[in-house]
């Protein structure tokens, strides 16, 4: 089960504003580490140097400024710095070049999502978890976006996004079971009230 990140919604959005020197894109908060068992809560960057990354990390704005996880540091409940990704976290992700596992393009983003769902849920209990996930996650930043009412609405559109792409591609190759333990939970976590 994941972490509610929105009691770090305001911290977060505080630290990206007065964090303006780092050219980022977009920005989303998730709990998204590198291993099962932390719960830490963590500021997704993209930025132009994430689409380009050749793990010139030295060399890379966002690196220098918000650092890494430090060696054998208790966990935190929300971090800004960057988490060290795991082999099979690049292996999901389609990227060799790329040291961290929250320095990802909206799109890689996105696609972590679906390949997750579509490659590795193999159980219902599997499948809600990680829908439960994706309706969690919230948005930080995005260009155009310059209410609150317009960040959640776009947040609101990239789950729908991630969640059609998913069906999509299970019904693509027939997984008709899978595609309907999605649309059961997408009803619950999405729409309430209906």
């Amino acid at each position: 089960m994941p972490r509610d990140v929105n009691p770090f919604f305001q911290a977060a959005a505080d630290f990206v504003l007065a964090h303006q020197d780092i050219p980022l894109e977009t920005a989303f908060l998730d709990e998204w580490n590198g291993l099962p068992e932390s719960k830490t809560v963590r500021i997704i960057y993209a930025g132009p140097y994430t689409s380009d990354c050749g793990s010139r990390c030295d060399s890379c704005p966002l690196y220098r400024r918000v650092g890494t996880d430090a060696p054998g540091a208790p966990e935190a409940t929300f971090a800004t710095t960057l988490c060290e990704a795991q082999e099979r976290h690049r292996a999901l992700l389609g990227s060799d070049t790329q040291r961290f596992l929250n320095c990802k393009t909206r799109t890689q983003y996105q696609e972590a999502f679906v390949r997750f769902m579509t490659e590795m849920c193999r159980t219902r209990e599997e499948m809600d978890a990680e829908l439960l996930w994706v309706s969690g996650m919230r948005l930080l930043l995005y260009p155009g976006c310059a209410t609150p009412e317009s960040l959640l609405e776009r947040e609101r559109e990239i789950k729908f996004e991630i969640v059609a792409e998913t069906l999509r591609r299970l019904d693509e190759c027939g997984d008709d079971e899978r595609s309907q333990w999605i649309k059961e939970t997408r009803s619950r976590l999405f729409f309430p009230s209906e």
